[in-house]
């Protein structure tokens, strides 16, 4: 099992690599990469304070209920 998780993960990396080249060589994408940057931004900022969100309402909600001090 150990060298098959070793090729797995190679395979991943390689792959991985290829998209950044294939990416990197498209000069479309290059050329608006500033607007992705932006836009990847706000989607990452939007995901990452709607789960803090709904984690400490779950908590809140779910898991204290019972436990008022």
């Amino acid at each position: 099992i150990g060298w098959t998780s070793n090729a797995i993960s190679m395979a991943i990396f390689v792959l991985l690599f290829l998209l950044g080249v294939k990416v990197g060589a498209n000069p479309q994408i290059m050329d608006k990469l500033s607007t992705l940057g932006v836009d990847a931004l706000v989607i990452t900022v939007g995901a990452l304070s709607g789960s803090i969100l709904m984690a400490w309402l779950i908590y809140h909600f779910v898991f204290r209920v019972g436990n008022k001090h």
